[in-house]
């Protein structure tokens, strides 16, 4: 008998466990995948353009993803295997958030990488879900929740998002010091030599073979000035000729044609140009929360 309750206690688990397996939504077309169609074409633009920035100026990836319904499963369990599949966030730095929505559940969740988690803790998203997201979801605003509620994920986790181009700046700054300051020194020493030399000589001649020396490194400096300009003059001939081919409908072949080189469409998709996310990972770290 005993044996036979095993059996069914082990059958009814596989089969909660079954209800309850995670079940992929697809591919991600770009930072806002809005599977459910519950926000607007703006609000879905402006957060893809903010969450494209933030990515390019920090390398911090945020996901916003909604969905009809868990279908049995639990929503953390549903978020921490899509983050897992995306990889949201960058490999190294496990710098990702996602903010998942199952509308027919009426669940939200919050879920943060690794390496967000010392500023975007549980508690700080449970705030967010709690102020800023469900308030509005309750009046039947999803897209003021979203927004607002990505808005609160990159301020609770802004002091962990540093600038990548502050960085560069950085370095490039450190690799020119370190590149041009021996020269610096070292010209500034033979300028010194050279000024002691003709206070000291009598020399007619010694003066005129200097200046010359310095008239050809002025000529060279004069040179790059006249380069400078000729390429102002040629981009402006350049601009009047396409000026013209535009209104004549005639394009020279010079100018690639009325979509520029290659022939292709001047317009672009940004979610056609996305490339995926960068393999982050998380530990579970976050919040859920209903309305």
């Amino acid at each position: 008998m005993k044996k036979h309750l095993l059996i069914i206690t082990a059958l009814l688990f596989g089969l909660v466990s079954g209800a309850r397996a995670y079940s992929s939504p697809g591919s991600p077309t770009g930072y806002v995948n809005d599977f459910a169609e519950i926000l607007s074409t703006e609000t879905r633009a402006s957060l893809e353009e903010l969450l494209s920035s933030t990515d390019a100026s920090t390398s911090a990836q945020v996901a916003v993803v909604t969905i009809k319904s868990l279908d049995g499963d639990t929503i953390e369990n549903y978020a921490e295997k899509l983050f897992q599949e995306w990889g949201i966030g960058q490999k190294g730095k496990d710098n990702g958030v996602l903010l998942l929505v199952a509308v027919d559940d009426r669940k939200v969740r919050i879920e943060v990488g690794y390496g967000l988690e010392g500023a975007l803790t549980d508690a700080e998203s449970s705030w967010i879900i709690q102020d800023d997201i469900t308030p509005r979801f309750k009046e039947g605003n999803y897209d003021q929740g979203v927004i607002d509620g990505v808005n609160g994920i990159l301020k609770a986790a802004s002091e962990d998002l540093v600038p990548i181009h502050a960085e560069a700046t950085v370095s490039t700054t450190a690799n020119f010091l370190e590149e041009w300051f021996p020269l610096i020194i070292f010209g500034f020493m033979m300028l010194q030599w050279v000024w002691a030399i003709l206070a000291r000589t009598k020399s007619w001649w010694l003066g005129g073979v200097i200046g010359g020396i310095v008239g050809a490194i002025v000529w060279g400096i004069t040179g790059l000035l006249l380069a400078g300009l000729f390429g102002l003059l040629l981009d402006w001939l350049v601009s009047q000729e396409y000026k013209k081919s535009v209104a004549s409908g005639s394009y020279p072949w010079w100018i690639g044609g009325k979509s520029g080189f290659g022939g292709g469409s001047s317009g672009s998709s940004r979610s056609s140009g996305f490339g995926g996310f960068g393999g982050g990972r998380s530990g579970g770290g976050g919040s859920s929360g209903g309305w």
